[in-house]
């Protein structure tokens, strides 16, 4: 897979080439000679734009898929992406049939399969919104009997299971894509919808709309994450955890 730097990143180049060199560094040679098999690498993902972007008429595209994608051509490292359902990623990166991610920790149930990067890769912010005037509720448990939206691809960690348990379930609505859910706000089919802020970001920068109010709920970090049974994991975390991220702009 070839090494490119879509237009609309302009700002990831520098630290592009900087991680390429200091692969190039690290390993000091090619992959086979450092022992890194040469079966293609699986790397999971999920649509979830702008860090991962399914595209029906090529591959993915996103700023972690560039990160990756620099990291591994740097490394002569054999690789493609597969597009799971969230549920479905995460049973195939513990058992070994996903070979790399970059997610959240607290997705995972058998953190002993897989080896965690030491710094966050970034960061995704979990937000509420609405049109509605008022106090926007502040937590999850505010959230409880509120007619809420739910995007059906994300897993909301630690959110979901409160409030889809059975005492509340009736006030929640699945939405299938992230336009649905900003149009079924507009449309006061729902009253709230629980969104990550980047994919509404993109959504509205092509579908603005005026008076949507939101307030920050959650935040979580994400991660490179390898299984362990993968050929040299080790090094292949090593390798991710070159330089430091911080200051990448996403």
């Amino acid at each position: 897979m070839s090494l490119k730097f879509p237009q609309r990143c302009p700002q990831l180049r520098p630290q592009l080439l900087m991680f390429i060199l200091a692969a190039c560094t690290f390993f000091g040679c090619s992959a086979s000679q450092q022992g890194i098999a040469q079966k293609s690498l699986n790397i999971g993902f999920l649509h979830f734009p702008p860090l991962y972007v399914l595209d029906a008429s090529g591959p993915p595209q996103g700023s972690i898929v560039e990160l990756i994608e620099a990291k591994l051509n740097a490394a002569n490292i054999q690789f493609h992406f597969t597009h799971y359902p969230l549920k479905r990623l995460l049973h195939n990166l513990h058992t070994g049939e996903v070979n790399i991610f970059a997610g959240l920790k607290s997705h995972l149930k058998h953190h002993q399969n897989v080896l965690y990067g030491e710094q966050p890769l970034t960061s995704i912010v979990l937000q509420v919104y609405t049109f509605k005037h008022g106090k926007l509720p502040r937590n999850t448990s505010q959230l409880k009997g509120k007619n809420l939206g739910l995007i059906k691809m994300f897993g909301y960690p630690g959110i979901r299971d409160i409030l889809t348990a059975p005492d509340n379930s009736k006030y929640i609505t699945p939405i299938e894509k992230h336009r649905s859910g900003l149009l079924m706000l507009e449309e006061n089919h729902i009253d709230y919808l629980l969104q990550y802020q980047r994919p509404m970001d993109q959504e509205l920068a092509s579908h603005p709309v005026k008076g949507l109010r939101h307030l920050v709920i959650e935040k979580f970090d994400i991660y490179f994450i390898v299984n362990k049974n993968t050929p040299d994991a080790l090094n292949l975390m090593r390798l991710f955890e070159t330089h430091s991220t911080q200051g990448i702009k996403y």
